[in-house]
């Protein structure tokens, strides 16, 4: 991760105060990334060295609740989402969809508008990626678990798919048609999401997505509420021993932004260069 000289930016934040023995650490994590982007990071390794605890969005160890993320991923009574949608955009996710994926619609469209969506960026993004493509979170667990650390998790997959369902199915099947019909769609909006967060620039990650006009309007549900649910478990969690926090880079910002809430419980927050 290339740092840039003019900005204050950074993704790894040590959060320390509030009678905290050992500083714990935030980290801002993007679910999707092409591999070569990943380097070594020594920041990272470190804070990661002086945690006893991985606390993530999902704790993806829980067999439980991968389980439970399989179920609510899917449409209520099997419904095939590819009749309340024009042919042509079936036929349009099937092409990017198939090939990688191995399947198409007839069998895809009984899982959730939100399912299918990140199965064509994940499909889009193979095309692109010269390396294939990594998760910040797999990269995370697997050093956790070469270290034996246990890992916990700051919400449950009902919760986190039930904020998808409160989005009305309608806008949801737009979102998925815009997503596969307009052309370059996903590969523009990667090509600047992969830059800003190469240069750690979590500001511009935010006005990114405030560009966005679906996510402006359930960015309450989607992001604010969410952040304020986990800053109880995340003191709570400090409280006990160091923690190293992976989270969406998206939750750090913002005045509803985890680094902020923290400030406001009186932690001192400070950026890790």
């Amino acid at each position: 991760i290339h740092q840039g000289d003019e900005s204050p930016s950074t993704l790894l934040w040590e959060v320390s105060g509030n009678d905290l023995e050992e500083p714990s650490y935030v980290f801002g994590t993007i679910h999707l990334i092409c591999s070569e982007y990943v380097a070594e990071d020594e920041r990272v390794s470190s804070a990661l060295d002086q945690a006893e605890l991985l606390a993530l969005e999902l704790d993806m160890t829980d067999e439980t609740q991968m389980s439970q993320v399989q179920q609510l991923s899917m449409n209520e009574g099997g419904h095939n989402i590819s009749s309340d949608l024009k042919d042509s955009v079936v036929e349009k996710i099937d092409e990017l969809i198939q090939p990688q994926m191995g399947m198409g619609m007839s069998q895809a469209g009984v899982m959730k508008p939100f399912v299918i969506q990140s199965m064509i960026m994940m499909a889009e993004m193979e095309n692109t990626c010269d390396e294939g493509i990594s998760s910040y979170e797999d990269i995370l667990l697997e050093s956790a678990q070469q270290q034996d650390m246990e890992v916990a998790g700051l919400e449950t997959a009902e919760f986190q798919i039930g904020l998808f369902d409160d989005i009305p199915m309608d806008e949801q099947l737009d979102q998925l048609e815009t997503m596969a019909t307009e052309d370059n769609y996903v590969t523009d909006q990667f090509d600047e999401l992969f830059d800003l967060y190469l240069h750690e620039n979590i500001q511009g990650l935010y006005k990114l997505f405030e560009e966005d006009e679906m996510w402006v309007q359930y960015k309450d549900g989607l992001l604010d509420t969410r952040n304020q649910a986990w800053i109880s478990d995340m003191k709570e969690l400090m409280d006990e021993q160091p923690v190293f926090f992976g989270v969406g880079a998206g939750h750090l910002p913002g005045e509803q932004g985890v680094l902020q809430l923290l400030k406001d419980e009186g932690y001192s927050v400070e950026p890790v260069h």
